[in-house]
């Protein structure tokens, strides 16, 4: 086994030690979400997952609020999306946590938080005590001081998206008529396009969508995160390369301390 993939796996047993990773199907509104598990192939976008249309999938079993592990991150600066992947660490991308902190006192952690709940107030919420991550890269973990359970997510750590994969955004972008930031989940769109670290996909976001988790229809693993809800702009974030980002997260936040780095690596 590749180096790589070693890790991809060390890491997923962590995470799913820590309560964040099982397969969910899910339901939100008029649009759902089917989770099917298959064997992965050949063919994915920079390698990876590909969906062999003559395997029978299975559908996974349906949890009670399956979607609490997308939690919304906010602060005095405006509220974006992110990801519950242990009980301490909320992923999302550096383009959400640099926006909502702009108005934030770098000295004052009490404004920036991760909530619980996908209406319009979170029922419960933890402040971010700590971000983890290159300056340069486009997504960053976000420490909390405390605890917070969710329905455990599957990470797609081990390889890429496939070319056409059908994928959603999940996240709290606000868009049409809906008044106010709550947690959907949107239309399918496809996966068009691969690079080292990043994918194009042509599904819908909305303000508020960065740092979103995006989620395969086909096995209803997390595969990538939303870079920025600009419209325009269509890049989202590989997940699989990101496992010493959440390794490096994971250890801090329990108790590890790592030199910030000050420049691109």
């Amino acid at each position: 086994m590749p180096d790589s993939a070693r890790r991809a796996r060390v890491l997923s047993l962590t995470l799913l030690a820590a309560g964040s990773a099982a397969s969910t199907a899910s339901s939100l509104g008029c649009t759902r979400v089917d989770v099917h598990v298959y064997e992965a192939r050949s063919g994915a976008a920079g390698g990876g997952h590909a969906r062999d249309d003559a395997d029978e999938p299975s559908r996974g079993p349906a949890i009670a609020d399956p979607l609490d592990a997308v939690v919304r991150v906010a602060s005095v600066g405006g509220e974006c999306t992110g990801t519950l992947v242990a009980p301490r660490v909320v992923l999302t991308s550096r383009v959400c946590h640099q926006r909502i902190t702009s108005l934030v006192d770098p000295e004052s952690r009490d404004r920036l938080y991760a909530g619980l709940g996908g209406g319009v107030v979170s029922y419960r919420s933890s402040r971010v005590v700590a971000e983890v991550g290159s300056p340069c890269q486009p997504l960053v973990a976000l420490v909390l001081a405390d605890s917070l359970t969710a329905p455990p997510v599957r990470l797609r750590l081990g390889a890429s998206v496939a070319l056409g994969e059908p994928v959603r955004v999940v996240g709290f972008g606000v868009c049409g008529p809906r008044p106010a930031s709550m947690r959907a989940v949107g239309f399918a769109g496809r996966v068009t396009g691969g690079a080292p670290t990043t994918f194009e996909l042509d599904t819908t976001r909305c303000k508020g969508d960065a740092g979103a988790p995006i989620v395969s229809d086909w096995t209803g693993e997390i595969v990538g995160v939303v870079i920025d809800d600009d419209p325009v702009n269509h890049d989202a974030a590989r997940l699989d390369v990101a496992t010493d980002l959440l390794a490096r997260a994971w250890l801090e936040s329990h108790g590890a301390r790592f030199a910030k780095p000050m420049r691109c690596e």
